[in-house]
Order: structure tokens, then C-alpha cells, then sequence
């Protein structure tokens, strides 16, 4: 794998960053990172069956694996991907495309149109439930296509 650098989730800065070495990530869970143009794409270990590729997820702070979302504030805060494919359950290698990518491989989307991360999906803003917790997952570039470029967490009124 060419470029790759370890990085690991910094829960107070809610950030995924680059660490020293594989020996000191900032939380234990450290992450490869494909990097290039457009973006990276990380490797990661699932906590839980990822039944599908563009699910939004965050890394959970006990385990340093990562799980998809709800619309938990916590969880919405740490978004740090979605998931580029499957992975079988707990322990399962799992690839996550990272912010700054165009991610193919969705449908109906309405070109121009911003998209959020909320409860272990992507979705307009309307779709999204009064009282909970979500974010900007990013722009729509054709009806198959979304910029992935995070926003921050809000909770809809």
C-alpha cells in the first residue's frame, strides 16, 4: 500500500490525526490511511456487521472500533467516514472512505442538494427526526455521486 501513515481518533479535538508510530495512537485506535487525491480511504476494524457501503460511522472511544452512527450527539461529533464496503461483524476489517472524496454507488440523489449523516444513514435534511442529532455528510454532484465533506453537528429544532 503506497502512502500509508497511521493515524488514530483524538476524541477532544473530534478529529482523525496522524500519530508517531503504530505504538503511541493517541487512544489506541489507530487506523491505516490510504491517502492521494480527492481524499483517503482509512482501513479500520468493525465493531458490529456493517451491512453496507456508504453507512456514515464514528470510532467508539472503549472498543477503538468503529460502529455506525445513531443520532447520538457523541456519535455525530465523531464521524470520521463511510464505510467503502461490508464487514461480516465484530473484528471484521472494514475500509472507510475519508472527507474531501466524491463516493459513488448511491442513488436518487438530487444534484446540488446537501446531504446528512443521521442515524446510521445519508438523507436530505428533511428527512431527518425533530430533537435529534445529525450533521452535514456533504453535496450531492450528480444523482449517484456525494462530495464527502462533513459539517458541524447540530441538533434539528
Amino acid at each position: 500500500m503506497a502512502n500509508v501513515t497511521l493515524i488514530a481518533y483524538d476524541p477532544a479535538n473530534q478529529i482523525a490525526r496522524p500519530v508517531a508510530s503504530a505504538d503511541t495512537p493517541v487512544d489506541g485506535s489507530g487506523l491505516a490511511v490510504q491517502t492521494g487525491a480527492g481524499g483517503a480511504t482509512f482501513s479500520a476494524t468493525a465493531g458490529e456487521a456493517i451491512a453496507s457501503a456508504r453507512l456514515p460511522l464514528y470510532v467508539a472511544n472503549a472498543s477503538g472500533k468503529v460502529l455506525k452512527i445513531t443520532n447520538n450527539e457523541d456519535q455525530v461529533a465523531g464521524l470520521i467516514g463511510l464505510s467503502a464496503g461490508s464487514a461480516a461483524g465484530d473484528g471484521s476489517a472494514l475500509s472507510i472512505y475519508g472527507p474531501g472524496q466524491v463516493i459513488s454507488g448511491f442513488a436518487g440523489l438530487t444534484v446540488g442538494a446537501e446531504y446528512w449523516a443521521w442515524n446510521g444513514q445519508i438523507v436530505l435534511f428533511s428527512a431527518v427526526t425533530s430533537g435529534h442529532w445529525c450533521r452535514p455528510a456533504g453535496v450531492a454532484k450528480s444523482a449517484t455521486e456525494l462530495l464527502f465533506q462533513p459539517g458541524p453537528v447540530i441538533k434539528k429544532p
